[in-house]
């Protein structure tokens, strides 16, 4: 019996401290596949921003070229007190057919994909 016991009480703790996140949504709607991003790659995330233990949020602005449509992201994670500990590379993106002229969902998807996700899974 205490064979059983023992592994249950060593594990215990690594499910009792997991992360959750909280993206923080924007007035546009552009979190949503963000967070569907995260919640695929099995990010643990949370509804209330009280319950989290760490908060994301994206900031995204039009960039002056040549081109029109031309818009620069990133994403910070910041925890509870709002210290930012991690913050993803600036990406440029440009409004075209292929992504339904959204640039912004495009370039947050993108760097879901390439930058936070695998910084996420690997620990702040």
């Amino acid at each position: 019996m205490k064979a059983y016991i023992l592994p249950l009480f060593l594990l215990l703790p690594f499910g009792a401290f997991a992360q959750t996140f909280f993206v923080e949504p924007t007035e546009k709607g552009f979190e949503k596949e963000v967070i569907q991003k995260l919640d695929f790659a099995g990010i643990k995330l949370v509804k209330e921003k009280t319950d989290a233990d760490y908060l994301i949020s994206t900031h995204y602005q039009k960039v002056k070229s040549i081109n029109l449509g031309t818009y620069a992201a990133y994403m910070a994670v910041s925890d509870k007190q709002g210290f930012e500990v991690y913050r993803t590379k600036t990406k440029k993106k440009q409004a075209n057919i292929y992504n339904g002229y959204q640039a912004v969902p495009a370039v947050l998807v993108l760097l879901t994909e390439k930058d936070l996700i695998p910084r996420l899974q690997k620990g702040l």
